[in-house]
């Protein structure tokens, strides 16, 4: 089983407002990156860490999607890294494989969450956490060391911007 982790919970402070809840084509940036977990026949469980400001707004939207798939909400730490480890904690020990991929990255494509659950045989692996890279090299090192921490096993792929 696979599951996918979606962090959705900084707060914005270069753009001045939430990045993640803006309307982008007719729904919320972090909708896109959503529906593109949702889609993925790879993920059965996705994990939406967001900040504790947008919690019950997201939450309440969560309530429309007409989906098979448990979408678990996490709440986010201080920092990214803070926010993937709340999330791989709370996940436990149940899946193979976790995709991990920022909210405010919608051009992400099934494609990507494939290439990265795909990945992990060739590098001898049978399970482990997937990062979509797409963060800065000091924010993806602490993310990193937060994960491996707990034992993860990892692979970084990069991804749309």
């Amino acid at each position: 089983m696979n599951a996918g982790i979606i962090v959705a919970a900084g707060e914005g402070t270069r753009f001045g407002k939430f990045k993640q809840t803006e309307i982008l084509l007719d729904k919320r940036v972090y909708q896109h990156v959503l529906d593109i977990f949702i889609s993925s026949d790879l993920i059965e469980s996705i994990y939406l860490v967001v900040h504790e400001n947008l919690y019950k707004a997201i939450e309440k939207d969560l309530r429309t999607y007409k989906t098979e798939k448990t979408i678990f909400l996490c709440k986010g730490g201080q920092t990214r890294a803070e926010s993937v480890y709340n999330a791989v904690s709370s996940i436990g020990e149940s899946y193979d494989k976790v995709c991990i991929s920022d909210a405010v990255r919608p051009l992400i494509t099934k494609e990507d969450i494939e290439n990265v659950i795909s990945n992990f045989p060739a590098i001898g692996a049978t399970s482990g956490i997937g990062i979509l890279r797409q963060t800065g090299s000091a924010v993806l090192k602490a993310e990193i060391t937060a994960l491996e921490s707990l034992g993860c096993l990892l692979y970084t792929s990069p991804s749309p911007r």
